[in-house]
């Protein structure tokens, strides 16, 4: 900041000092009309003398605003680490909340429990299978993927490979394939 500026922010800074002192109302017509009067030859510019900024070159005053800053940084710094805790806590809530959850839906399955709760489900399909009780049919296998592809290439219609694989004992699938949707299912020779 130059001298002049300076000088003329020192002159505003009493011109409001006085006006404070008289009581008088704070605005830059009156503080405009108190210079005049004051330094005739000084014309107050309401943008390069602002007056609300004499106060903050004032060394206490930056000291004071300095403190509150720093007061309210720490106020700040004090929420965030509360949040912080709050939120590991409400974390740790949930995470115990879910292993409840998926600890508590009933007893522990162990692998002895479950091969033993299998074995006794497949006994008893086979045993109602074999009473002739109302189950719903085993659906009967039907063309493959393979098989499926085979019939766009060549003849639509078959072949004379066709009848031939017809008469398989596996049902015409060809290399002995079972269809897709039979994956991971027992073998009718096991279910009886």
């Amino acid at each position: 900041m130059s001298d002049i500026e300076t000088e003329r922010r020192t002159i505003v800074a009493e011109i409001v000092a006085k006006l404070d002192d008289d009581g008088a109302e704070i605005t830059h017509e009156t503080v405009a009309a108190k210079v005049a009067e004051c330094f005739p030859g000084f014309a107050y510019d309401p943008e390069l003398d602002d007056f609300t900024r004499a106060s903050e070159d004032n060394p206490d005053a930056i000291r004071v605003k300095v403190r509150e800053l720093d007061q309210r940084a720490a106020d700040l710094r004090i929420e965030i680490r509360v949040a912080t805790d709050e939120r590991q806590k409400m974390r740790g809530m949930l995470a115990q909340c879910a292993a409840d959850f998926q600890n508590g839906l009933g007893p522990k399955i162990t692998a002895e429990s479950n091969a033993r709760d299998y074995l006794a489900a497949s006994l008893a399909e086979r045993a109602a299978h074999a009473r002739g009780d109302n189950l719903p049919p085993v659906p009967e296998p039907g063309r493959s993927v393979v098989d499926r592809q085979a019939m766009y290439s060549g003849n639509a219609a078959g072949d004379a490979s066709d009848h031939v694989r017809g008469q398989f004992r596996n049902g015409g699938f060809r290399r002995g394939s079972f269809p897709s949707h039979n994956k991971g299912r027992r073998l009718p020779s096991q279910r009886a």
